[in-house]
């Protein structure tokens, strides 16, 4: 994916005021894209270029997947594409595959009856770290074996598997970043250079990690604060601020490229895009009072966006330098 592109929106979708879009995933291998919603509805669609409006973009709807009669809180693809996994605020945390045709229900995890924060696949698609609002974190198997759940000092609202998979990286509910080894056992904490002159309380939006990129591992703070880093432990990060009240931030599939969203102090929202070296590169507004949550198809030509009741696709194109010599 090419740094320099033009960016715009190509499709906008309302959802029912009270039933809301809460959280949305595009799958890396196959262009399904998962969207959640307040009644407990997961709801999959192909996204495919409109053949009457060109520029645009039109869903196909594959189907909805129906477990959950709350709303939806974590939602996200294994590595390799084959499973989705879905929590919801009532604690129970669903498996999906698709052994045929159809996406089924294929395991459910209800032990824990507290609000689900995060969802996320280590690399090999062989285990899943689940975050619970009650400080709970827990290691569960495709096939549904418990490998290690603890509790935790603070409440976890984000994880992230560390770049080769063997320790667990947990983003606090109070900003603080924790390192779990292989059996759940706190080890250390990554070090947060960006908060050194932050006036406001530390609030994490986002803890994602991209394999591909050098400064891979995404940090972002709801006040503004951005910060990469080359490993969990790396003490000269790449810090940025924005002048942004971030709510979430996302790599490009490729690595080249970041978002982040946010609300502008005009109350306006807005997405900026960065490369992977923090610079910023292009900015979208967006009309609304909140992005909850946004993800980039597998070609990193679209985003998409769950504005409140609100769904859009922006077109993401590559701008190329062209030149032609005559006579040479």
């Amino acid at each position: 994916m090419s740094s320099k592109f033009r960016v715009f929106i190509s499709k906008r979708m309302k959802s029912a005021p009270e039933n809301p879009m809460t959280v949305i995933a595009w799958n890396k291998n196959n262009r399904i894209l998962a969207c959640g919603y307040h009644n407990g509805t997961v709801n999959l669609y192909y996204v495919n270029p409109s053949r009457d409006q060109p520029g645009s973009s039109s869903l196909e709807t594959i189907q909805a997947v129906e477990y959950h009669k709350k709303p939806i809180t974590a939602l996200t693809w294994s590595d390799n594409g084959m499973f989705l996994s879905s929590g919801d605020s009532s604690g129970k945390v669903a498996f999906w595959n698709r052994p045929n045709k159809a996406w089924k229900h294929c395991l459910t995890n209800a032990s824990i009856s507290s609000p689900v924060r995060s969802i996320h696949w280590n690399k090999r698609s062989e285990m899943t770290a689940i975050s619970y609002a009650d400080s709970t974190v827990a290691c569960v198997s495709p096939s549904g074996e418990l490998s290690w759940s603890n509790a935790m000092r603070q409440p976890v609202d984000f994880v992230e598997w560390t770049l080769h998979g063997g320790n667990l990286l947990c983003g606090t509910s109070f900003g603080e970043i924790m390192i779990l080894d292989q059996r759940g056992v706190e080890t250390g904490t990554v070090p947060m250079p960006c908060l050194a002159n932050a006036n406001t309380e530390p609030k994490l939006v986002s803890l994602e990690w991209h394999r591909k990129s050098q400064y891979g591992l995404l940090i972002a703070y709801q006040g503004g604060q951005i910060q990469l880093m080359r490993n969990e432990q790396d003490t000269q990060p790449i810090v940025i601020t924005c002048e942004l009240e971030l709510t979430t931030a996302t790599w490009f599939k490729s690595g080249t490229s970041f978002a982040v969203a946010g609300v502008k102090p005009n109350e306006h929202c807005s997405v900026i895009f960065f490369n992977s070296k923090g610079d910023a590169i292009r900015e979208l507004d967006v009309s609304g009072t909140r992005i909850n949550s946004m993800s980039l198809d597998p070609n990193d030509t679209m985003i998409a966006l769950s504005i409140e009741n609100l769904f859009c696709l922006a077109q993401i194109i590559p701008t190329f330098i062209w030149a032609f010599t005559k006579n040479t």
